[in-house]
């Protein structure tokens, strides 16, 4: 009674059918979403609930409507080498070394246990078949959703896998207003959908004479492409860097000018940039190594170099400059920068 008082229904009126609501948004599609939610929005600055200057941004798994039970497995290739150049092709992403490792791994499963199942590989009810299913070489890699083929495969530290889609939202931290949301793979790092929510934000306040000026986000959106984007667009974020980062290397000090690594003890080595574009899994690093003759005899070569190799190598990222500049930042500014974290947690989080 209280439902047909709200939506104005008599007594003796039919109500409106159950699958009016779903089949209904599904018709509207996406441009009139957008349309509805840069109206809401509009309204909102309006009222003085947005003030533009500082935007807070998260994410999280939001899930699919399918079953992992619904997974089909993608065509396995004799050739394992074959099968990972067609994804490199046809993926946005190359295939990194541990995910090669991991296709090989499920070929050499394959290869072992088809035989021997109890059952269809596509009902993994018992046996082996079963088994494989709940293993750990299940993956996106390997395997799609016949249900939803967009949702991906992910997870949490402490949760289930479930299929699933990253939902990325920025809200303004005045009056916790959300100013841009999209969805995207669960299978995106976060800083790889950092840009494209930037966009989307910018095009509503836009639309409001506002425009992106701060963002503060989490670790998750650190990468040197972020931090990049962010300057090239005169955006002043606030990210801290992500946990491989290294502001300094113990017993070493780095020479801008000659674009070198200067050993401070035992026999002063000199690492010189050996490469510019080292690949390692995700990261592109440059390599600054020195001679083998250099650290020889030294008294802290064990202790520095390792037991077996002969000479000193350190890694930096491409975009290392990007993340200096952001660790000073948050060093020089830290109450500030704990302060809008804090707001951070306070106003996004919640609306998550």
């Amino acid at each position: 009674m209280a439902i047909r008082l709200f939506l104005k229904y008599d007594i003796d009126e039919t109500m409106p059918w159950h699958s009016t609501i779903s089949r209904t948004r599904k018709l509207y599609g996406e441009e009139v979403f957008l349309l509805l939610f840069r109206k809401i929005l509009s309204m909102c600055v309006s009222k003085g609930m947005v003030s533009g200057r500082r935007q807070a941004m998260d994410s999280a798994f939001i899930k699919a409507n399918a079953s992992m039970d619904s997974l089909l497995e993608k065509e396995v290739l004799e050739d394992a080498e074959s099968y990972i150049q067609e994804l490199n092709e046809n993926s946005e992403y190359t295939v990194s070394e541990s995910k090669k490792k991991e296709v090989e791994r499920h070929h050499d499963w394959k290869r072992d246990n088809w035989d021997n199942t109890a059952t269809s590989y596509q009902e993994g009810k018992t046996g082996n078949a079963g088994d494989y299913v709940k293993s750990r070489y299940l993956s996106n890699h390997t395997h799609y959703s016949g249900t939803d083929p967009d949702a991906r495969i992910s997870t949490k530290p402490g949760k289930p896998r479930n299929l699933n889609y990253s939902g990325q939202i920025s809200v303004d931290t005045s009056n916790h207003v959300i100013t841009g949301a999209f969805a995207d793979y669960a299978d995106k790092r976060d800083s790889q959908s950092f840009e494209k929510l930037c966009e989307y934000t910018n095009e509503n306040l836009k639309e409001n004479e506002m425009k992106l000026s701060r963002v503060v986000a989490d670790t998750g959106y650190s990468s040197g492409e972020t931090l990049k984007y962010c300057e090239e667009n005169n955006i002043d974020a606030y990210i801290p860097n992500f946990g491989r980062y290294k502001p300094e290397r113990e017993g070493f000090i780095y020479n801008k000018s000659l674009d070198q690594y200067e050993c401070q003890r035992g026999n002063r080595a000199i690492l010189h940039l050996q490469n510019a574009n080292v690949k390692n899994g995700k990261y592109i690093n440059k390599r600054y190594s020195s001679k083998e003759e250099a650290c020889k005899g030294c008294p802290l070569k064990e202790q520095c170099c390792g037991k077996k190799t002969k000479y000193k190598k350190l890694d930096d990222s491409i975009h290392k400059e990007y993340y200096d500049r952001m660790h000073k930042k948050l060093t020089e500014n830290k109450a500030y920068a704990k302060r809008l974290f804090r707001i951070r947690s306070s106003t996004v989080e919640p609306v998550l």
